[in-house]
C-alpha cells in the first residue's frame, strides 16, 4: 500500500487515501461480489488535512447481508461495513495504516448517506438515489506535514444502476 500511495501522492491527500482504500484488500475482496450499484460522486466539503479539491466518480456496490448488516464495495473490494436503519446507511473502515516515508499514518473512513433502490420512497434530493458524506480522520500521525485529528469530508451524491 505504501508503493501505491507514494504513486498518488502528489494528487493529494484525500486523493491519496481514497486511492488507498479502493486497492487495498484489507477487509476482504470477493470475485463475485453481488449487491445493489449506485455510481456515487464524491466531492470534498472541507479538507483540514490537505486543502484539495476532490471529485470522481465510482461504483460503490452495498451487499445488504441480512437484517441490518451492510458491507460496502468498490472494484470488487469490500472496504467497509455498516447498519442501515429504513432509507439510511452508515459504514465505516478500522483503521488503515500507511509509511508515507516521512513517518506512518493511521486514519479510518466513516460513511453516511440516505438512499434508495430506484423509485421514489425515501427523501432524497430530487434525481439522486443515494446522498451522504464520507470523513476520513488521521487518527495518529508521525508525518510532519499531516496534522492528528485533521478530516477530509466529501459529499456524496449518486444514481441507483440496479442489482447484480
Amino acid at each position: 500500500m505504501a508503493t501505491l500511495f507514494h504513486h498518488i501522492a502528489n494528487r493529494g491527500f484525500t486523493q491519496a487515501l481514497l486511492g488507498v482504500l479502493i486497492a487495498s484488500t484489507t477487509v476482504g475482496c470477493t470475485d463475485d461480489l453481488s449487491g445493489h450499484v449506485w455510481n456515487v460522486r464524491l466531492q470534498t466539503e472541507r479538507d483540514t488535512c490537505a486543502n484539495n479539491n476532490y471529485d470522481e466518480v465510482i461504483e460503490l456496490i452495498v451487499d445488504f447481508e441480512g437484517g441490518a448488516t451492510v458491507s460496502v464495495a468498490t472494484d470488487e473490494t469490500v472496504f467497509a461495513t455498516g447498519a442501515i436503519a429504513g432509507c439510511a446507511l452508515t459504514y465505516q473502515t478500522g483503521a488503515w495504516e500507511e509509511d508515507r516515508g516521512n513517518g506512518i499514518v493511521r486514519w479510518e473512513l466513516m460513511g453516511e448517506a440516505n438512499y434508495r433502490l430506484g423509485g421514489t420512497a425515501c427523501e432524497i434530493s430530487d434525481g439522486l438515489d443515494w446522498e451522504g458524506t464520507e470523513t476520513f480522520t488521521v487518527l495518529s500521525s508521525e508525518d510532519p506535514d499531516i496534522e492528528t485529528g485533521c478530516e477530509a469530508v466529501l459529499n456524496t451524491t449518486g444514481t441507483y444502476v440496479g442489482e447484480r
